[in-house]
């Protein structure tokens, strides 16, 4: 038991209708009232508390999640016109100005849809990847798929290359490899291929799953890193001692969600992987929880 927490005092099916009455009632209408723009697509990610437009300038990687964020409204919840509408309008704006001339996805454009900040996060690659399958599924739109593919070839490439790119708004550290890349592309490669029926892909993405688990997770230390060496060893650094409490259990529920869903594509004992992922979720919550007020700490040394 995590120190803290009375046990058996929630009940999920209670907080789950009210998330879902919280997500429907509060805050998708703020985003459809402040933060789309329905004129030009896209939505602005800019705003106060308030719904006040500070800037009219638009994160690419934020459209790519508002992407995703739509059309798995659509797909799950409900087919609501605004939701649909919303993704159509994120969806062309994304296809009009997120990627340079190299087809590499920028990071901010302004209000008249020039680019301010060029490529700048691989991450935003993989949001891209994310978005855009979701909006395959519910649109069926093949300009969307060819678009997340284009982006899957240019990344794993890229991936292949440790260095080679840029991972703001954290840089990593020289000889090093970051836990996020991992994480974010095992999930974005396996959404891709399952929503295209795509082995290859699949593939890749359980192979980044695996090395989550084989590079990053520490099991003799009961931690999961956020930086290691190209080798998958550990570095004695202030960032190589870093987790990232709520990071770790976000990746480790992908890794569950890949290896879970994805099994039958998966040569190896997915299963066995699945358990692992799930039996390194209570040590990053024990390791991270804050005993004086409550919840998990942002980062920590693993070292204490």
């Amino acid at each position: 038991m995590v120190v803290g927490v009375p046990p058996h005092t929630v009940d999920l099916t209670q907080t789950s209708d009210r998330i879902h009455r919280h997500l429907l009632d509060h805050v998708m209408p703020f985003w459809t009232t402040y933060g789309v723009d329905w004129d030009r697509g896209g939505v602005y990610t800019f705003l106060s508390d308030e719904g006040t437009i500070r800037s009219r300038s638009k994160s690419i990687i934020s459209n790519a999640r508002a992407l995703w964020t739509f059309s798995a409204l659509v797909n799950r919840i409900e087919d609501r016109r605004e939701w649909r509408d919303a993704a159509h309008g994120v969806f062309s704006f994304l296809q009009r100005c997120g990627r340079d001339a190299d087809g590499l996805w920028v990071y901010v454009v302004d209000e008249t849809e020039k680019v301010a900040i060029g490529e700048n996060s691989i991450i935003t690659d993989a949001f891209a990847i994310h978005g855009l399958s979701e909006y395959f599924r519910m649109s069926g739109d093949s300009a969307a798929l060819n678009l997340a593919r284009e982006t899957a070839d240019i990344s794993r490439d890229r991936l292949s290359r440790p260095g080679s790119y840029k991972t703001a708004p954290y840089p990593t550290p020289s000889g090093t490899i970051a836990h996020r890349e991992f994480m974010q592309f095992s999930r974005a490669f396996c959404e891709l291929g399952d929503a295209c029926n795509d082995f290859s892909l699949i593939r890749d993405g359980l192979e980044l799953a695996h090395g989550v688990l084989q590079n990053f997770r520490q099991p003799t230390r009961e931690v999961l890193l956020e930086y290691v060496d190209r080798n998958g060893n550990p570095v004695d650094s202030p960032a190589g001692r870093t987790m990232v409490p709520g990071h770790a259990l976000e990746s480790l529920w992908f890794q569950i969600e890949n290896f879970t869903k994805l099994a039958p594509h998966d040569r190896r004992d997915s299963e066995s992987a699945a358990a692992e992922a799930a039996r390194a979720m209570k040590p990053c919550i024990e390791k991270g929880w804050d005993h004086e007020y409550g919840g998990i700490l942002l980062a920590i040394d693993v070292e204490g």
